[in-house]
């Protein structure tokens, strides 16, 4: 497995190796039996009183690069749900006859290895349980991989991989993973306030509208930027809203009407926050007289 390629000191000629002299060796190293740690000698003789002088070899035998496919991105998903199963494919490119095998597959961050979708062998999954290692990948074949998306928090998550161990020249190699994380919009109950009919220069009594927020893993709670109304003539009144709003949680608003002018008019209430499309609103309705 190692082999002498150059050598310019077999034929030093006479009277031989100067003192402070130099001459050279070159070895080469071919992993013929596979993959594995090998070891050897370079042996040089001599007329010096430590003949022979012996050099140590080593090298280690190792895979082609394995192929993985292309960075995952994943829908949009809601905060605490499982998304659609995305497949990753892990290749042997080679045509050398030395097989690749890998011995762990991993995620970072929010992803995870779907275990259902490993354990179904149609899926010709690389491994059936964690850490789903063991695939022998003879050259031209490949196995495949099924990964989901579980955001903990609204916003996008980039930072994740697949990350695969193997015997391969580029372990580990990785496969970037992003998506990212949603909320359901808030509810307005009732969605439509009617305060019918106000003499103009009064206050009607207050309207109470409930906030809710339907969504309910740890990590969903909704900030709220602000709450008004887009007509001047209906007031917020009070709420027991605050800048945010934890799952499942409720909070209410209170609006008023105030008419200016004789006749019906309309509005709407509205809450800004990062949930859904990111406003929320409910109808309001007036008449002045």
């Amino acid at each position: 497995d190692f082999q002498l390629t150059a050598d310019t000191c077999s034929n030093y000629p006479a009277p031989g190796l100067a003192g402070g002299a130099t001459c050279t060796l070159g070895v080469t190293f071919t992993a013929s039996a596979g993959v594995g740690s090998y070891a050897g000698n370079l042996n040089i003789p001599s007329d010096a009183l430590n003949t022979p002088n012996i050099v140590t070899l080593a090298g280690n035998g190792v895979a082609e690069n394995i192929n993985p496919s292309p960075a995952i991105t994943f829908s949009s998903t809601l905060v605490g749900q499982t998304s659609a199963t995305k497949v990753a494919t892990l290749t042997n490119p080679s045509t050398n006859p030395v097989g690749l095998t890998i011995t762990s597959i991993a995620t970072t961050s929010e992803f995870v290895i779907d275990t259902t979708y490993m354990s179904n062998p149609a899926n010709n999954p690389c491994g059936s349980t964690p850490p789903y290692g063991g695939a022998s990948l003879a050259p031209g074949t490949s196995c495949t991989v099924g990964v989901d998306f579980i955001p903990t928090a609204p916003g996008a998550s980039s930072g994740g991989s697949l990350v695969i161990h193997s015997n391969a020249k580029n372990n580990p190699a990785m496969i970037p993973l992003s998506g990212t994380g949603t909320l359901s919009v808030l509810t307005l109950s009732p969605g439509s306030l009617s305060f019918g009919v106000v003499p103009n220069g009064t206050t009607s009594a207050d309207k109470t509208t409930t906030l809710t927020n339907p969504n309910t893993a740890a990590g969903a709670t909704v900030t709220i930027n602000s709450i008004g109304t887009s007509n001047a003539v209906f007031g917020i009144d009070s709420t027991t809203c605050g800048s945010s709003l934890a799952p499942s949680g409720t909070c209410t608003i209170n609006v008023n009407f105030s008419p200016t002018a004789t006749g019906t008019v309309s509005g709407t209430l509205n809450i800004s926050d990062n949930a859904g499309n990111g406003t929320q609103k409910a109808t309001l309705y007036g008449t002045g007289k």
